[in-house]
């Protein structure tokens, strides 16, 4: 089975500023998934956050320095879902 995931990552605001990325898992049939691992990460940096799904399916990643990131997302019994995003 696969999952959906809606990323919307936004920009950082001036020099040396931070943005976030927000998203919501949701099942093949479009219901929301509580308590998936989300992670988010940066290989060439080596920077790497995880959280987990609210009740509402949505996970916050906040203060990010403007990068590109690899979100992998892991539910029990779906295909791993991967997706890239920028910060800018």
């Amino acid at each position: 089975m696969f999952l959906s995931v809606v990323a919307s990552p936004s920009f950082a605001q001036g020099l040396g500023g931070a943005g976030t990325v927000q998203g919501t898992v949701k099942d093949p049939t479009g219901g929301v998934m509580q308590a998936v691992q989300v992670r988010i990460s940066n290989p060439v940096s080596g920077f790497s956050r995880t959280a987990s799904t609210d009740a509402a399916g949505r996970y916050v990643f906040s203060n990010l320095p403007p990068n590109p990131y690899h979100i992998t997302v892991d539910a029990q019994g779906f295909q791993t879902l991967e997706r890239d995003v920028d910060v800018r």
